[in-house]
């Protein structure tokens, strides 16, 4: 009778470690993990929240390419500090990316609170960033959603859809609101 093991059977060993799901340059969630909290997070009343906000850094091409790969590592390893360092425990920011971040606002108490939030990042984010011993400079761009209202389906509101897109194409450092 031949054995399985558990990568085989598809159980997680018993002795291995636990799979995380984060993003290695960052330490940030990933696209997996946003995701299956934002289908948790709409799957509960849905009353108020969760508010969500996909970010773009403009201007991180730029910086990369004229400081480097290493460079640009780390601009966006200081970028998910300052998010992280911006939201409350309850929130998750995540790196869907590239130079994109999301945010799930655990129970906002409005889109006056995630349009605060999101302006607040848009001004935090655009500081001055040393690099190596060089000044960086990006911006952020925002687009902005709340559940119930914007919807409950986590395929729509989920930021790596196509539909984001178009709420931070051309808000240049501000925030969009859906």
């Amino acid at each position: 009778m031949a054995q399985t093991t558990p990568a085989q059977s598809g159980s997680p060993c018993m002795h291995c470690p636990a799979r995380t799901s984060a993003d290695p340059l960052t330490g940030l969630a990933d696209r997996r993990q946003f995701r299956d909290r934002l289908a948790q997070a709409l799957a509960g009343p849905t009353t108020e929240g969760p508010g969500l906000l996909l970010i773009d850094l403009d201007r991180f091409k730029a910086v990369n390419d004229a400081l480097g790969h290493p460079a640009g590592d780390a601009l966006l390893q200081a970028a998910a500090g300052r998010l992280r360092s911006a939201l409350r425990p309850a929130d998750m920011a995540a790196r869907m990316g590239g130079d994109e971040f999301a945010v799930l606002l655990a129970s906002p108490t409005g889109r006056e609170a995630v349009a605060s939030v999101a302006a607040r990042l848009v001004e935090l984010l655009a500081r001055p960033y040393v690099i190596r011993g060089q000044v960086a400079i990006v911006g952020a761009s925002i687009g902005a959603a709340l559940a119930p209202e914007d919807g409950t389906d986590p395929d729509m509101l989920d930021p790596s859809s196509p539909g984001w897109n178009r709420l931070v194409i051309g808000c240049g450092a501000r925030w969009c609101d859906s």
